[in-house]
């Protein structure tokens, strides 16, 4: 019997740097239409991205200051922002001065967003 390979099969990752949020080309997927995005942290120490199409930002429904671009690319998407790598670095206890952090991730359908595993990092 044959297995097919098949490219949506890549895990899904994120790399963390002190300037920016680099997400691949299996976990932008979901992003490629967004035209912004919400970043959190749950309880356990996940980091959750949530996509935001242009009518919600627009429609005012988040606080400004809670959303982010983001820069959709064939092969990646980007979320460039210092200070927010900062706050993501003291909220998972990492330092991202010494060395990229990658981290697992895994689409939720159901909520639709992505969870990047902390205890994977």
């Amino acid at each position: 019997m044959i297995r097919w390979l098949n490219e949506k099969e890549k895990e899904s990752t994120i790399v963390l740097y002190p300037t920016n949020l680099t997400l691949n080309s299996r976990a932008a997927i979901p992003f490629e239409t967004a035209y912004r995005v919400m970043i959190g942290v749950d309880e356990e120490g996940n980091l959750i991205l949530c996509p935001l199409g242009k009518d919600v930002v627009d429609r005012g429904v988040y606080d400004a200051s809670s959303i982010y671009p983001i820069a959709s690319h064939k092969s990646y998407a980007r979320i460039s922002n210092t200070s927010l790598m900062s706050i993501i670095a003291e909220e998972l206890g990492l330092d991202l001065s010494a060395g990229p952090v990658k981290m697992k991730a895994k689409w939720d359908g159901e909520k639709h967003y992505l969870i990047a595993s902390r205890k994977e990092a």
